[in-house]
């Protein structure tokens, strides 16, 4: 799985800061983002959702 390398990937496309991303998307905080970007901790199935929805990416696309 390269979750963690897909969301900085898709964060750093958009122009985004962590922080930027955090206060788009509800239930998510820069220091949460900052460790599913470091593979330290991963998602749950619905934040993985929010992100999806949030980048306009399917969730195959997300976690692949």
């Amino acid at each position: 799985m390269n979750l963690p390398k897909n969301l900085k990937q898709l964060r750093k496309a958009r122009g985004l800061s962590q922080q930027g991303v955090a206060m788009r998307i509800e239930g998510l905080t820069r220091s949460k983002l900052s460790f599913y970007e470091q593979g330290i901790a991963e998602p749950p199935l619905c934040m993985c959702y929010k992100i999806s929805v949030f980048y306009r990416v399917t969730l195959d696309e997300l976690i692949k």
